[in-house]
């Protein structure tokens, strides 16, 4: 409980704007990669996520969703953690990583951000149809 009280802390005093929510929102979902050609091939693309309600998907792991904290419309913090559902025994530490994500204006871009800097943007990766 202590890194969501934390994580919460940290982003409410940035913005007055900022919300705990419970799962991750709708606009974030679904499948991002290094680019748009990147997308056709997720398998082989690194940067590749997958991002579901409760949960990130990455190339080589999975990331479940311990606490969401909305910052305005287009931002989003995450405390990830390795495990889903585990209950962290009296003082440990709830999350394995913290995950900040600034969504474009027009919702096809998705950055990771670091200090308040871009470190990697992702595209939206089109649905495919069946």
């Amino acid at each position: 409980m202590r890194t969501f009280q934390l994580l919460t802390l940290a982003v409410l005093s940035r913005s007055a704007v900022a919300a705990v929510v419970y799962s991750i929102p709708d606009a974030y979902l679904g499948h991002w990669g290094a680019s748009a050609a990147a997308c056709t091939t997720p398998t082989e693309d690194p940067l590749h996520i997958l991002i579901e309600r409760g949960r990130v998907v990455f190339p080589e792991s999975v990331a479940y969703a311990a606490a969401v904290v909305t910052d305005g419309p287009r931002g989003l913090s995450l405390a990830l953690r390795s495990t889903p559902g585990a209950v962290p025994s009296a003082g440990a530490e709830l999350a394995d990583q913290l995950l900040v994500l600034t969504l474009s204006q027009d919702g096809q871009q998705l950055s990771t951000m670091s200090e308040g800097k871009v470190i990697l943007t992702r595209t939206r990766c089109a649905v495919p149809s069946d």
